[in-house]
């Protein structure tokens, strides 16, 4: 059985490991996807160049985005660093 997708598979990983190692901020991380997109589909030369890029840096933007707190009462930002026992409640 052949594997086409585990290309793209092995370079989204690559991209979440790179954003486990390195700490990046999430909204220059979009903006710089979002450039190497345009650029791909302008630059049609340039598209088997950029798109193990866009693989690696749409996975790092993803990491970014889950593990940053990125609202004011986000809480991890109230509470700290420190592990503590809660208890959540909240209406849907």
């Amino acid at each position: 059985m052949k594997s086409p997708l585990l290309e793209v598979v092995l370079l989204y990983a690559a991209g979440v490991l790179v954003g486990s190692l390195v700490a990046g901020g999430p909204f220059v991380l979009l903006a710089c996807s979002f450039a190497l997109v345009v650029i791909a589909i302008a630059w049609s030369r340039s598209r088997p160049i950029l798109l193990p890029a866009i693989l690696v840096l749409a996975g790092w933007t993803n990491y970014a985005l889950n593990t940053a707190a990125l609202f004011p009462n986000d809480l991890r930002r109230v509470l700290g660093t420190e592990p503590k026992l809660l208890i959540v409640r909240g209406t849907l």
